[in-house]
């Protein structure tokens, strides 16, 4: 993962950020005292044009703004319709304008518009005090021409761009006093408005001009392909997605690309400062606010806050699995993929009573090899755990490990991926079956003969002699472990037998 640090590469300067700040997406947070503007909904008059402002009810001071324009002949109600930047906004924290364009267009060769972006910020920043540093701007179709207009003439009051299948025809090069940027291009290639075919072009020049020098395709869901731009100067990379058979609209397809939430990963890494500042230091701490209760189920998705080598660490910074968190972590909503040997993730825990405890993880693969290893407070509990192949990542089994004695307490729990492509939902720990043998059928045949005699969580009890099927153990259920054949039945007495 990269971050961003205050450079000579950019005009502008600010406040030294975090990108961690990100982190605590969904908290709810008490508005800051100093913020002015409403929450909710508002329509907001710059320069006599309207500008619908969304503001989430935990917005707080120095947060992000992100400006979305709609297409030619559309307006705002269509913008929000389709891009739905609230859904995002409410989970991560940041503030939504839609701009209304003159006549439902906007001046993309003159500077009337970009007048307007600018009033925009300085208005919004007035009554939200929003982090000027952290302004992004995407736009659809003509809005997107617009983004391309803006990168070019007032790059300096944006720290990232993501234009959506929109591009200025004609020349395509930018400003080469333009500072390297950040962009994240998403188009459709069925689109018989804007071509597709124009796209290629547009993101090799400013991949040029951001000098990056690596390059890296991808898929998403399976769908969209993203090919990624990146070690250029300032981390500035570029990033185009693909979207197979969409034609010219803002697709928020969840089974091939939500565009929003696609692109709020991109820009809320960056500032209108450079890479590699120095973060301050991040505690790590649980997901839920308190440790996973162990006996039970921790969630793979939910390891703990702390980002990049302290809760986690992933080969990429990119989430290549579609989930809402904004994390380098591969992870849809409900699990963790496109795992990588060497890659592994931290789950603060408390362990309720010292005990021998087994591990169940469900987990699927659709690869040969796939493996393994859980660490308590970093001393090794597990061999490596081969995941099967189940034929595809969809497909989900159970393997189960026995991971020996856990002490009561707080620990930090490390799930280490030993061999490619596991795929993980979740584990789950329960105390161990201590009579060493496995439990047959409640309703099984007890023969004659000495047993001994265990309640359902292993604790031995007595012995008992079992005559004609009759045996003296008062209601309940146990376990009957035979001395000669040390086979266990499960018996469930509901009075006297």
């Amino acid at each position: 993962m990269k971050h961003l640090k205050l450079n000579e590469c950019f005009g502008k300067q600010g406040k030294t950020l975090s990108l961690l700040s990100f982190l605590f997406i969904g908290a709810s947070l008490a508005p800051a005292a100093n913020v002015n503007g409403k929450t909710g909904g508002t329509n907001y008059y710059v320069n006599n044009r309207r500008v619908y402002v969304y503001a989430p009810n935990s917005i707080q001071a120095n947060r992000p703004l992100l400006i979305s324009m709609h297409g030619r002949s559309q307006d705002i109600n269509y913008q929000k319709e389709h891009a739905q930047w609230e859904l995002v906004a409410d989970t991560a924290n940041f503030v939504v304008a839609y701009p209304q364009g003159n006549n439902n267009s906007w001046d993309i060769s003159g500077s009337s518009d970009l007048n307007f972006l600018v009033s925009i910020i300085k208005k919004i920043s007035e009554d939200y005090q929003i982090d000027e540093t952290r302004v992004y701007l995407s736009g659809f179709s003509m809005g997107g021409m617009m983004t391309y207009h803006a990168m070019n003439n007032i790059p300096d009051y944006f720290a990232a761009f993501a234009p959506v299948s929109g591009y200025q025809f004609g020349s395509t090069n930018p400003n080469p006093s333009t500072r390297p940027l950040p962009l994240m291009h998403t188009h459709g290639t069925s689109d018989d408005v804007v071509g597709y075919n124009g796209v290629a072009s547009v993101i090799d020049a400013w991949q040029k001009h951001n000098n990056c020098q690596s390059k890296e395709t991808s898929k998403i869901n399976n769908c969209a392909t993203r090919t990624t731009y990146s070690d250029g100067d300032c981390g500035a990379d570029v990033v185009l997605n693909s979207l197979p058979n969409k034609g010219h609209w803002h697709s928020n397809d969840e089974a091939c690309m939500h565009s929003s939430r696609e692109i709020w990963r991109f820009v809320s890494r960056y500032s209108t400062q450079c890479s590699n500042i120095e973060v301050p230091d991040v505690p790590q701490s649980p997901y839920n606010g308190t440790p996973a209760v162990l006996p039970g189920k921790i969630e793979a998705e939910e390891f703990d806050f702390g980002g990049e080598g302290k809760a986690y660490h992933d080969t990429d910074r990119q989430n290549r699995n579609g989930g809402d968190r904004n994390e380098g972590v591969d992870m849809s909503n409900t699990a963790i993929g496109y795992t990588q040997k060497g890659e592994w993730l931290k789950y603060t825990i408390n362990v309720e009573k010292t005990g021998v405890y087994t591990m169940s993880a469900y987990v699927a693969s659709g690869s040969d090899g796939s493996s393994f290893m859980l660490y308590l407070d970093d001393e090794p509990i597990t061999g490596e755990v081969a995941v099967p192949n189940t034929g595809d990542w969809s497909t989900y089994t159970t393997v189960t490990e026995t991971v020996g004695t856990l002490t009561e307490g707080e620990h930090v729990l490390k799930l280490a991926i030993t061999g490619d492509w596991v795929d993980m939902d979740y584990m789950r720990f329960a105390p161990a079956n201590t009579t060493g043998v496995e439990a047959v059928g409640a309703n099984a045949v007890i023969s004659n003969g000495e047993y001994e005699v265990y309640d359902v969580l292993g604790t031995r009890l007595k012995n008992c002699t079992v005559v004609d099927g009759k045996f003296n153990l008062d209601h309940g259920v146990y376990l009957l472990k035979s001395l000669k054949t040390n086979k266990v039945v499960k018996v469930v007495v509901s009075k006297n037998n």
